[in-house]
């Protein structure tokens, strides 16, 4: 049997050019190579698996080349074979952790001394030095500082912050950064067209994502699915083995908080309990989640959402559904919640509690406006008998105003002079009522005032009032149709939408027309929908009668009974979908040996 060779090694860059995701690192070194600007010592350092040492090997290899062309190795002179073959003798690699103590370096600046049989120079790479010991640092610094002219030395570490400073000053210092997801995604996807594996773009997203910006982790996770689902990757089998949550749960509840369904999310957390998730990791996801969404929002910073174009799609089309204010309060929350998680007692109630939050803000506030204080009096009435006697002033102040509210103004004017000081006499002839109207005018204004009752704001509503009962006289029955009861609640919807209100603006974009004579029944998707319809009936209807011209209309809702299918999104459910259309399209995929495009 073959021996197996894992993709990090088989497939490591050879030529800087191939390096994935460090070109502010390899231009700098190929420039130097073709400019021969070469220091004496380097120092690479970064994370994990980024690319330090195969770099260090690749510039070696280089400087040490023939006939390099650009600043790139040719691969076909003898010292490039040589070093292809492992057989190189002017390239020298230390692990700094096995051989950290005094007398290993003293015996590598021995062999420093001598000159290179064949190339240009020797090349010493150390790898992880800041496992040297103090005494070792101090017995490399002369060397490090004035080496022969044929001798260079690259150094790699992981944390430079251990390196002494003294060492730092004789290196030039190289930075690797972390690669990017994207293009993690796109070398394992160069690896699996080599390799003959099919794959789904989500599933080397995840692979990526696992990674944490470490090409050397991702080839061997990429080796461990390959193994584990026989060359076919797919994302639910990736997701299952590296126990990573599905991203759709993150999108079903986002989508819940939109609808109003608010036990969705505790149903959610129960699954994922269930699953032996941890709830920490469904709080970090979360905000991950919601922070996308927000990116969205703004176009120049969707560019730095790292997830497959399938996932991008799904979080634009989210985003039209949330405000920026309200985004900015989901995340609030989750870093709430991910602040107080490690010291809560119960872990799995404070995320209820927060995702409960969480639903409440997504729904606009359904409580009926305060009413005024004169609607308000009946808690005044418990000490008042039918026989009181009214003030006269009410009498010779509403007179002149007979309308048709007048008993109902008397009767609030009433209430508000009760809760002063009862009336006691009452006077019988006109002058003594002049004076006394006259007497009474200063308290008149000051319970007034107190009251926050206005008899001019009594006389505007009644006003009020009496018009919009002559326009509802005025109203023509104009022929009532499901287009123009349709073209008013999507303008009802765009308005709603602009203020914020997005769960009613969902409801009537989506809400089902139906109209017989003059009744109008809309059907809708779930009960809260139909609470919130319920809260608003009235004033649409009024709002209905006078837009579309027909003063009998009638409004009803119901709730649709019929449960919507979940679209199709990738190419074998979009086939299965079709086939059960016209079963044809199987014969024909069968017939012409077809595969379908992933």
């Amino acid at each position: 049997m073959d021996s197996f060779l894992v993709s990090a090694r088989k497939y490591r860059p050879q030529t800087f050019e191939t390096v994935v995701g460090q070109s502010h690192i390899t231009g700098t070194l190929k420039n130097a190579i073709i400019h021969t600007q070469l220091a004496q010592a380097y120092l690479f350092c970064g994370p994990r698996g980024v690319g330090k040492t195969t770099c260090a090997r690749i510039f070696a290899k280089t400087i040490n080349c023939e006939s390099h062309i650009n600043g790139e190795a040719c691969n076909q002179c003898t010292s490039c074979i040589a070093f292809n073959e492992a057989s190189s003798l002017n390239i020298y690699e230390l692990d700094a952790a096995s051989n950290n103590s005094v007398d290993d370096i003293r015996q590598l600046v021995d062999q420093v001394r001598f000159a290179p049989q064949m190339g240009s120079f020797k090349v010493y790479i150390i790898d992880e030095v800041h496992m040297l010991s103090t005494a070792a640092f101090n017995a490399f610094l002369k060397t490090l500082e004035e080496p022969p002219a044929h001798a260079k030395f690259i150094l790699a570490t992981t944390e430079k912050h251990k390196i002494i400073p003294t060492i730092l000053s004789r290196c030039q210092v190289y930075t690797f950064n972390r690669i990017k997801q994207e293009d993690i995604s796109n070398h394992l996807a160069f690896l699996a067209n080599s390799e003959n594996v099919t794959f789904e773009a989500e599933a080397l997203s995840v692979i990526a994502e696992k990674a944490e910006g470490g090409l050397r982790d991702a080839c061997s996770i990429f080796d461990q699915m390959v193994a584990s689902t026989d060359g076919h990757l797919n994302y639910k089998a990736v997701i299952e083995h590296l126990h990573v949550l599905d991203a759709s749960i993150y999108f079903k509840l986002s989508e819940s908080l939109i609808q109003g369904t608010r036990d969705t999310g505790l149903i959610i957390l129960n699954t994922i309990l269930n699953q032996g998730f941890d709830p920490h990791q469904f709080i970090i996801g979360l905000g991950q989640h919601f922070r996308n969404i927000l990116l969205c929002k703004f176009p120049a910073a969707a560019e730095l959402l790292e997830t497959s174009s399938a996932f991008k799609d799904l979080y634009k089309q989210q985003s039209h559904l949330f405000s920026e204010v309200l985004l900015v309060k989901l995340i609030t929350l989750v870093q709430k919640v991910d602040g107080q998680y490690k010291t809560s007692k119960n872990q799995r109630l404070l995320i209820e509690w927060v995702l409960l939050q969480m639903s409440y803000l997504t729904v606009p506030e359904t409580d009926e406006k305060k009413k005024p204080l004169t609607d308000n009096t009946e808690y005044l009435h418990s000490g008042k008998t039918e026989d009181t006697p009214q003030n006269p002033i009410k009498t010779e102040i509403l007179q002149p105003d007979a309308t048709v509210h007048k008993t109902q103004v008397i009767s609030e004017i009433k209430q508000n002079y009760v809760t002063e000081a009862p009336v006691t006499t009452t006077p019988t002839s006109s002058a003594a009522l002049k004076n006394h109207s006259e007497n009474v005018k200063p308290a008149t204004h000051h319970l007034k005032i107190k009251s926050g009752f206005s008899i001019h704001a009594a006389q505007h509503k009644t006003h009020k009032t009496s018009e919009t009962q002559a326009e509802d006289t005025e109203l023509a029955d104009l022929p009532l149709t499901i287009d123009r009861i349709q073209q008013f609640l999507n303008k009802q919807a765009e308005l709603l939408q602009t203020k914020g209100q997005f769960q009613k603006s969902i409801m009537f974009k989506n809400a089902g027309v139906a109209c017989e004579h003059s009744v109008c029944t809309l059907t809708l998707m779930n009960e809260t929908q139909l609470e919130q319809f319920n809260t608003i009936k009235q004033d649409l209807l009024d709002q209905m009668r006078i837009a579309l011209q027909h003063k009998p209309l009638q409004l009803l809702a119901k709730i649709s009974k019929q449960l919507e299918s979940p679209k199709a999104f990738r190419p074998t459910d979009i086939l299965n979908e079709m086939s059960k259309k016209n079963p044809a399209i199987l014969n024909l995929k069968q017939h012409f040996d077809l595969d379908i495009d992933y």
